[in-house]
Formats: C-alpha cells, structure tokens, sequence
C-alpha cells in the first residue's frame, strides 16, 4: 500500500504543471487506475479477504485488477492517439468489468435488507466457475487491448520516424512494453488465481514490476522533450493530410504532374535542386534534426519536403541517417583512430549507441569491424 501510495502521489505531484493537455490527462487517468489499485489493497488488508476465503478474494482482485488495468491500457492508447481514444477501446473495458461484476454479483452475491441494506459475496462452486469465466475474459480484453496498442504503436513510429532524425524506438518503447507486460500478467491469473500463497507473491511481484515501471518511465517521457516532437510529429502529419487532400482537387485539371505522390513536375525538380544543394552543403550533419528544420534549410515549404520524400519512397529518419552513415564511413577511412562518439558527434548522431545501431543497420557490420576491414 506504501509503494502504490507514493507512486500515486508521484503522479499528481511531480509531473510538471506545464506538460500538454495530452499527458497532463493521461497522468489522472493513471492516477486514477493507482487509486482503484490502492484501495483493493486496504480493504484487503481492513477484511482479509484472502485470509477468510481464496474465492472471496479473488472476486476484490478481479473488481479492481480489471478497471486498473485497463485504465493503464487507455491512457497509454490516449498518448499514442494524440489525445483520443477510441469508443471500441471504452466499450471493450467496460463490458469486461462490468460482465463481471454481474457474474460475481449472480453467482456469489447475497442482498440482506434487515435491518440494513447490504450487498456481500458468499463463497460457492459457482462463484468459483464465474471467477474462471471472468479471469478468461479478463485475459482476452487485455490481448485485444495489446493488438491495438501493437497497431497504434506503429502508426506514431512512423509518423515519428517521418518527422524525426532521433531513435524512435528508444522514445517509445516503454509504451509497448507496459501493455505488453499488463497483458502477460492478465493471461496469467486464470493460472494462479487459486493456486497457493507462494505463486500468488511471485505474481503479486510481476504486477507491482509492470505498473512501477510503466509509472517511472511515464515520468520520464513527461519531463522529456518527446511530448511535444510527439505533437508536433502528429500535427504536422494531420496538416500534410489536409494539404494533400487540397492540392489533389486543385492540380486535377493541371496536365504536368510527375505521377509519384501526385507532386507536380516544376516542384519536384525545384525541391530535388534543393536537395542536392542542401546534401552538397552537408546540411545533414545538424544534430536534432526534424522535416521542418530541414525545409527551412532548404528554403522550401515543408509539405512540399514531405512530398518529395514520399514521391521518391524514402522515410525521412532512415533518408538521413544513411546520408550521415556515408559521411561516417569518410571520417572512419580518413581517421582510423577516431573514436565511436567522436564520430557520432561529427556526423549528427544523438548518441553513440545509436550510430553504431544505424551503422550496423545500413552495412551489416559494426564500426569496428568496417575500420578492420
């Protein structure tokens, strides 16, 4: 309870008053699922629950597991969306916490009116069976949950990976891995949910391991820069989507157009100058680099940048990374006895360990097996 309690309190206190509207909500959404989980855990320790009966405490575990869980998977789901989420995703959470509360409530539940209303779960094989029922049912929302997470996911690496020049996997992969985690657990509790106190503790262990470490990375996306290249990634994708839509009306009765990306033919060989201008210059080797940094070097309307890349297939991240893994290769043929970070800081990269992943990427060996060679 101590642990849940000061993670809570970590939410609301210490994330910074000025994140964006999409993670400040995000944050009491989690403090929210960290509430439910914090009061399963006093009223298990008030009643004893699990001391009096395994099947009276499971049905407390299950009411309140259920609804932290998927909260958690909704406000991951809000981060990726950019600041929406989808109703299947609420009507999903919903039916499978309140299918069962029903079942527990018919199976289990007993209403006394005399001398005062009251509403208790009464130990039965069929509490039991619904128990089971529930837990498979939990487990199965949370691998729906999971497969949209999985496509979200993907959607805001691109999207990232069109925008920005930095390591999008290292930005975002403690989202995936949070839900994958919770989803793990969930299929695990019709396994264990019965089973004695010491497998109980081990899991009781992955639990608290899997929303500590979604709370503490959470924090350190909040206090990093990532939400707002995020939003920015996200808003300029929804102006190119716009745009596009606009110039596709206006270019229909234009005859001159290239065919690729529907860009007409004097801006793609104005922004193909450009480029050839901006790549001679070495402008590539600007670290923290995004698609409107660039276009402003270029001198040349960003969505129009956009296109081109489109027109000729290339992703902005992997399109300017090989052009520093050439410029890598240079320094490490000139320079033998330079080291990994000394070429990393020349050639733009954010961090050595990145370069030598895209190094390894784009030629099958690593920076010391290309020297060696």
């Amino acid at each position: 309870m101590m642990v849940t309690a000061l993670l809570t309190l970590t939410l609301m206190t210490q994330i910074p008053p000025h994140v964006g509207r999409t993670v400040n909500r995000a944050r009491w959404m989690m403090v929210g699922a960290m509430t439910l989980l914090f009061v399963q855990f006093l009223l298990q320790y008030i009643f004893g629950f699990r001391a009096r009966s395994a099947t009276l405490g499971v049905a407390v575990n299950l009411l309140f597991f259920i609804p932290c869980s998927c909260m958690m998977t909704v406000a991951i789901l809000y981060l990726q969306r950019h600041g929406t989420v989808p109703k299947s995703a609420w009507v999903m959470g919903g039916l499978c916490w309140g299918g069962t509360a029903i079942l527990l409530a018919v199976t289990g539940g007993q209403i006394t009116t005399y001398p005062h209303f009251q509403l208790q779960l009464n130990e039965s094989p069929a509490l039991q069976t619904a128990e089971y029922i529930a837990a498979l049912g939990f487990g199965a929302t949370q691998l729906w949950f999971c497969n949209l997470n999985f496509k979200e996911y993907k959607k805001l690496k691109r999207t990232l990976d069109n925008y920005n020049d930095d390591d999008t996997e290292e930005l975002l992969q403690w989202m995936h891995n949070t839900v994958m985690m919770l989803s793990t657990a969930a299929m695990l509790i019709p396994l264990i949910i019965f089973l004695p106190n010491t497998m109980l503790v081990l899991f009781s262990i992955l639990f608290f391991c899997t929303i500590y470490y979604c709370i503490i990375r959470f924090y350190r996306y909040s206090v990093s820069s990532t939400p707002e290249l995020v939003e920015q990634a996200q808003d300029e994708e929804e102006e190119e989507v716009y745009d596009a839509k606009g110039t596709e009306e206006e270019s229909q009765d234009e005859t001159q157009q290239t065919g690729r990306a529907g860009i007409n033919t004097v801006i793609f060989e104005h922004v193909s100058e450009a480029v050839n201008q901006w790549i001679e210059q070495k402008g590539y080797l600007r670290k923290k680099a995004t698609l409107q940094h660039v276009a402003d070097d270029m001198n040349v309307p960003r969505n129009q940048l956009s296109t081109w890349l489109k027109a000729t297939d290339k992703i902005f991240n992997q399109w300017i990374n090989s052009l520093r893994i050439e410029e890598a290769k240079r320094l490490m043929t000139e320079h033998p006895d330079w080291s990994n970070d000394s070429i990393a800081d020349a050639c733009g990269f954010g961090s050595r360990s990145y370069f030598q992943t895209v190094f390894k990427e784009n030629t099958g060996m690593t920076p010391a097996q290309f020297i060696a060679e």
